[in-house]
This record gives structure tokens, sequence and C-alpha cells, in this order.
């Protein structure tokens, strides 16, 4: 089933008509919950709970950090709790007690279906409606306890420390308690919490087509057109949650940059205009490529996911259906930002620089401030020292002798991988051959500098050289002889890693993902034909390459 969102709010009627409205991959699931204003103030229970005497109503689910799981009525993301019923008989709440630490409250004529679930907000916002409770829950950890009417003990809940979105439940319903990134309010909670704390996976789904839905007023699509550099206003609706007051611009470069009425991709920043809030699972941006330089549209899927199991820092992908003010344009690819929490993700110490190169940006001493700045580290200062001393150790002639001050400020292994990895799939747009397409990233803690990789939808076709740099890193290293092995080294390693990789069920996976929206998608610029062949040629050069460059080595 696509992964699609859970809208808890009203879309805009003022948005323009759809000029095209295929069927979705399936209905959206919307968890609903009681309505309407409480007209007194809540009661103070005076009852003592006691130990449980019986299973009837249960605390179910509680998230007490909710940034990006569900939004109320007012189009908030507060605490909420969830109540199960775990009786084959509805269940009257009426004069139930709900309390924390510091604060009880009577419950108000709530019914709880037989094996139904009831949603409670945890806002102290009473005048939003009977389900919202006098009180939050602390994400530091706390204790909420559910009593019946006569003051007996139904449930007691001790919530931990939670991280943002995620959720403290019971697995399943009713059984035995645990941590996930999976929240299910209103709906049954699986047979198993999944673990983890980065709950922005669920808008990288590995074997699903996710869901993104943009609204742009008049104004912000002329802008568009009129001005394909402008940044405009929008909304957007995904994995759950609506959000306002998005900026959306169109991005690409050269061979990928294509106008707004075209098979144009977009940049979503999610705090342009409500600075300093991560409102959508701790992302800032989405990025979604429009992939027309890959015909095949699985490059970058099998790439990143071979580069990721080599250690590599790269970015998620997951395959989007996306449609703006409820018109479909097409299949699209979400791409992981390289933004602080990605640099958390593989780091150490993410606190440091981070900085972009684009065509024909190298590291000479001149170029060092036509680097693009993305993060500025805490422990980092924009003067670009770091940048400057590693250009100027590139400027003196490479040798032997200068391999330790290489490895002072260069993380080489590393470095040579992602080098290796980018001949290996033929990526001639990127680092090693053309210095392009490509992040740096400094590490204050070690003092040095790791090659970080982008932009591989031209790829897996070109049967490169893998001993012919490019790039004045690149040229550099290789030019020692030392450093040399060890980059011929890692290229084995890379190759050895695609012929073992499974890319015939991995891409022919996502083909039949894709492929019934690829044939209604009104702006695709090859014929369904050309994604069949181009996923082929992917699946023959990852199983002719590695044969290749292994026996060219081995010579």
């Amino acid at each position: 089933m696509v992964l699609l969102f859970l809208l808890a709010c009203t879309q805009p009627g003022s948005l323009s008509e759809s000029v095209l409205s295929p069927p979705r991959p399936a209905d959206p699931v919307v968890v609903t919950w009681p309505s309407g204003s409480s007209d007194s103030a809540p009661t103070v229970a005076t009852a003592t709970p006691e130990v449980p005497r019986a299973v009837d109503v249960q605390l179910n689910e509680v998230c007490a950090r909710n940034s990006a799981v569900l939004m109320d009525g007012a189009g908030e993301t507060d605490d909420w709790l969830e109540l199960v019923n775990r009786t084959d008989a509805p269940i009257q709440l009426a004069e139930w007690i709900l309390e924390d630490s510091g604060t009880r409250w009577v419950l108000p004529d709530l019914t709880i279906p037989a094996g139904g679930h009831q949603l409670l907000w945890l806002d102290g916002d009473l005048d939003q409606g009977s389900d919202h409770a006098p009180f939050s829950v602390s994400s530091a950890g706390e204790t909420l306890s559910l009593s019946r009417p006569d003051g007996s003990l139904a449930d007691r809940l001790h919530v931990p420390e939670l991280e943002e979105d995620l959720v403290f439940g019971r697995f399943p319903d009713g059984g035995p308690l645990g941590v996930s990134m999976v929240p299910t309010p209103g709906n049954r909670n699986p047979a198993w919490p999944t673990p983890g704390s980065d709950a922005s996976v669920f808008l990288f789904p590995e074997d699903d087509l996710l869901v993104v839905e943009l609204y742009l007023p008049e104004s912000s699509e002329e802008a568009l057109r009129t001005d394909d550099d402008a940044r405009v206003p929008g909304s957007l609706a995904i994995d759950g949650v609506w959000l306002d007051d998005v900026q959306v611009r169109i991005k690409g470069q050269l061979g990928s940059r294509r106008s707004y009425d075209e098979k144009a991709a977009f940049k979503v920043d999610l705090n342009a205009l409500v600075d300093g809030q991560r409102r959508l699972r701790g992302l800032e941006m989405l990025t979604l490529n429009n992939m027309v330089q890959d015909a095949s549209t699985v490059h970058e899927l099998v790439g990143y996911a071979l580069a990721r199991d080599l250690g590599i820092p790269a970015p998620r992908v997951a395959h989007t259906l996306l449609y703006v003010n409820d018109a479909y344009r097409g299949v699209y690819l979400h791409v992981e930002t390289m933004d602080d929490r990605f640099l958390e993700r593989w780091f150490d110490d993410p606190d440091g620089n981070l900085y972009e190169g684009a065509y024909g940006v190298d590291l000479y001493p001149e170029h060092i401030w036509r680097f693009e700045h993305d993060e500025e580290g805490s422990d980092d200062v924009d003067d670009r020292s770091d940048l400057l001393a590693l250009a100027e150790l590139l400027a003196l002639p490479p040798s032997e002798d200068r391999v330790a001050d290489l490895e002072a400020l260069v993380d080489v292994d590393l470095t040579a991988r992602v080098m290796a990895w980018e001949a290996v799939i033929g990526h001639w747009d990127g680092y090693f051959h053309f210095a392009n397409n490509y992040r740096l990233y400094h590490e204050p803690s070690t003092g040095r500098f790791t090659l970080l990789p982008w932009g591989i939808d031209q790829t897996f076709s070109w049967w490169l050289d893998v001993m012919a740099p490019g790039a004045h890193l690149a040229e550099w290293m290789l030019d020692i002889p030392s450093v040399r092995a060890r980059y011929e080294r890692e290229v084995v390693v890379v190759a050895e890693a695609l012929a073992a990789r499974d890319v015939a069920t991995e891409a022919g996976a996502a083909r039949e993902r894709v492929l019934p929206w690829y044939e209604i998608d009104p702006y695709r610029e090859r014929s369904v034909d050309d994604l069949i062949w181009g996923v082929d040629e992917t699946i023959g050069f990852s199983r002719g390459r590695p044969l290749e460059l292994l026996e060219d080595l081995a010579e």
C-alpha cells in the first residue's frame, strides 16, 4: 500500500481547480476524534487510585513531543494520548479520571466503542473541545494514571523521556510496553514496536511510494512561471501533517532545470517563513528531483543504497507521487537534504562546516570563497581557514613526505572510498572525474575533511577509467604511490560490494512500483520503454562493471 498522509484539517477552498485527477493509490486514512467544546471547567477528582483490578480501558499510546505525527482541529501539533477499550462492549468515559503528576481531570461524556480507541489531546486547551485535557505530558518523563469513577485504578503508564515524534505504548494493543518510531494514533498498535530514534525514516520508505501534496496560491504559481528563481509561499501535506507557510522554489542546473509548466524539480523550505522550526519529523527541507536525466528512475535509489552499505555518508531517497493544487504532477524522487541532522546520523561530531562544491569549483586557494557554506557548525567559523589549509597543502607538489600532512587534514580512507564508489558506478558528473556535485565536511574533533557525494542521476551507464581522475584532490592523492594503492584497494571493495548486490531484484521492484504512475505522468519527458530499458541497462552495468574492474586490477 502506498504511504499516504493523514489530514487533520480542511484544505483551503481557494485553490485552483485540478487539471488532472488520476486515481490515488488508495483512499487516505483519516484519523477522526470527537470534537466540540466543553461547557464547564473540569471537575477535580478526590479518589485515590490504587492497584488495577481488571482490564477494560488502558493507556495504550502516548506522544510527548509531537512535531509532525498528527495535528488537532486547530492545526496544532500537541501531545496526545490514546486510550483503548479492551472489552467487547462500549464504555462510557464520563466521570473517569485522568491525571499526571500534578493535575486530575474528570473526563467528559465520551464513549469508546468495543475494541476501539479514543484520542485525547494533552495540551491544556479545554476550549478546543471535550477531548482536550487541562495538562500536557513532559517529554522528560512522567507518570499518567487512569481511574474509574469509583476511584479504582484502571491503568498507569510510566512514560520515559522521549525524542521528537517517538511514541511509548503497548505492542500490540494492551501488550508489553515499548518505544516505537511508528505512531498509530486512533489505530491498532502493531505486534512489535519499531525501534530507533530517527522518526524521519518514514519519509524515505524503501519499498513504497511517498505522496507529497503542494498547495500554491495563484500568485505563487504566477511568480514561478515568470521568474524561475522566485521563492514563493505555499502549503504542504505529507505523512500525516498539514504545514502552512512553507517556501517553494524551482531547483536544478543546466540539464535538469525545467520551467514551472514543464517537469520542474522543487525545493520546499519548511523553515524559511517559520524560522527555527523542524516541523516535519525533524526535516528542514524537501528536495524533489525530477529525474529528467535518469530514464531508469533508479540510479539514485541503487547508487546511494550501495554507498550507505559501504559506510559512505549518502542521502536516503524515496520515489514520490507529487500533486500540486490537487493536480498530479508525476513521479519524483525525494532526496534527503544534507543538513545538521544528516551530519548527526553519520559523524561523531556534527558541529563542523559543510561546504558545497558546484561546477568548476575545486580545492584551489583562489576558489575557497566560491564554495557554498551549507552548514556553519558551532565549533567552526566562516573564515574558511579549514578549507584554505587543505587548498594550500594541495598547492604543494604531492609526495610521500606529505602523506602525514594529508592524513591530518583529510579522512583519506573514507574519501578514497567515496572516489572509488563514484568511479565504479560511472559517476562522470561527480567529484572524482569532473569536480562537480559534491560536499566537503570538516569534522572539528578530528580536524579532517570527508568527501560527500551528490547528484548521481547520470550513472550506471559510463564505463569510465577508474584510474583517470579529473579533480584536484583526486589527482593529488593518486600521484602518491602509497595513497594510490589505498585507493585501488577501495575500488576492489566497492566492485565486490556491487557484484554481491542483487540489483536486479532491487531495481526491478522499484520499476514495478513506479511504472503505473509513470505511464500517467503528464510531464514525463521519456517513454515507458525508456524507463524499462533504463532499468535493464542499470542491471546489466551492475553485473558487468565489477567483473571488468576486478579482472583489470588483478592484472
